[in-house]
């Protein structure tokens, strides 16, 4: 898989509601192809920008359990969600993701804005 040592990307796993990371779920029902491999390769060339923004990926293909728990149509190709360190879904879309607007997204968030007040003030 092409990614990088602090993003993870699973076929089917648990995902967790409590965590230090913001969280990108991608349902897709192949990640290789159509809109699914579009998207991991505008998040790979992002790499750095979501390592700074504590971002983990996981791609989820045919675990009926978490499209049930996150209320995904199974039939649909392709679908991203982005929960926050609080585990609070902040987006869901069924279009392309641009990093653009994924980090302003989140750099508006207060919690995000709190962790680039503090790493200004320790340089």
């Amino acid at each position: 898989m092409i990614f990088f040592s602090t993003m993870i990307v699973c076929l089917s796993g648990i995902v967790s509601s409590n965590t230090d990371k913001r969280q990108l779920l991608l349902f897709t029902q192949n990640k290789d192809t159509g809109l699914a491999g579009k998207q991991l390769a505008i998040w790979t060339e992002a790499q750095a920008e979501m390592q700074e923004r504590d971002l983990t990926i996981t791609v989820i293909t045919g675990n009926e359990l978490l499209y049930k728990k996150y209320k995904v149509d199974s039939q649909t190709d392709f679908t991203v969600i982005l929960l926050g360190k609080d585990g609070i879904e902040k987006l869901r879309t069924q279009n392309l993701l641009t990093a653009n607007k994924l980090f302003a997204l989140i750099d508006a968030m207060p919690m995000r804005r709190q962790e680039m007040r503090k790493k200004e003030k320790n340089q």
